[in-house]
């Protein structure tokens, strides 16, 4: 059975956070703190201060100001690697507008829209003074476009189980990418695994059970990750912190190699807001602390806990 974790201490961002409450990344490159947020265009880098961090520079990631979506930042040595949803958008339902627009917008193909901006992944270079020095982009559009799985949940909005990409985990170059959709027959969430490369062509899917839900973040960890998982549409939910050891979980007769460990560890207090974002700060024999950032509270309710492994 899973426990509840141990809140160790709220943390402060300080002041100049963009869409603060829309925080859905975040990453540590020694005592600096790389933080994104679905919303605009923009990657924040702050620096430790006190018991907190304090914002040493915006990085805007593209010229044109348009949104990215980024929902996850991953963080290998001094490289930052930040991941766009590849997403599908249906316009909302509003209260003002009448039935039959809102009904409309539930039919018509043209209200579902697609972003080559959310197409993304972005590789960034820090130096030690926390200053990007160099920048490369890559998409996964032509793949999930390409696959025989994937492929069919590319046209579907991301909150109605179409492609929503939410997790990434970075390991010797290697990119591990969780869904938060789809999720297919028997709940199996699919796990991108491929190289960064301008172009990217070799690529296998593994596949982990959640139970129901999605990837919301991973991180890495020794001997495997940490996967935040949470509810793949937008309602109400429980949100886990699981262990995976990265391995295919797909049941049937497997020839020289292992089925996949994943292991439950504990329940994350959402508290009506939308767990997006972990970070590992510290890995001990025993357990792990993580900061942890919500979508929907102001500078994303930053939080220390630690969870026993």
């Amino acid at each position: 059975m899973p426990t509840e974790l141990k809140k160790v201490s709220s943390v402060s961002l300080g002041d100049g956070i963009v869409h603060s409450k829309n925080l859905s990344g975040i990453g540590f490159v020694d005592d600096f703190l790389i933080l994104a947020a679905d919303e605009g265009n923009t990657v924040q880098i702050l620096r430790e201060s006190g018991s907190g961090y304090e914002l040493v520079l915006n990085h805007p990631l593209n010229e044109d100001g348009k949104e990215i979506d980024i929902e996850s930042v991953a963080v290998e040595g001094r490289t930052v690697y930040l991941l766009g949803s590849h997403a599908m958008v249906r316009k909302k339902l509003k209260d003002d507008d009448t039935v039959a627009e809102n009904r409309l917008a539930l039919r018509d193909p043209n209200k579902v829209k697609s972003d080559p901006h959310r197409d993304v992944i972005f590789r960034v270079e820090l130096n030690g003074s926390g200053t990007p020095e160099d920048q490369v982009a890559t998409s996964l559009h032509d793949i999930l476009k390409g696959d025989p799985t994937l492929s069919r949940f590319t046209n579907i909005p991301s909150k109605e189980n179409g492609v929503d990409l939410e997790g990434l985990a970075v390991r010797d170059g290697v990119m591990f990418i969780g869904f938060r959709g789809p999720v297919l027959r028997d709940n199996w969430t699919p796990v991108m695994v491929c190289a960064f490369a301008k172009q990217i062509h070799d690529y296998e899917l593994r596949y982990i059970n959640l139970n129901g839900h999605g990837v919301r973040d991973i991180d890495t960890v020794e001997g495997g990750f940490l996967i935040l998982s949470g509810p793949n549409g937008t309602g109400p939910g429980e949100y886990f912190i699981w262990f995976w050891d990265g391995g295919d979980m797909l049941p049937g007769v497997r020839e020289g190699e292992s089925i996949g460990v994943l292991k439950l560890l504990a329940n994350v207090p959402a508290d009506g807001e939308k767990p997006e974002g972990m970070a590992v700060i510290e890995e001990t024999a025993t357990g792990y602390e993580f900061l942890l950032v919500c979508d929907g509270a102001v500078n994303g309710r930053a939080t220390r806990y630690t969870v026993g492994k």
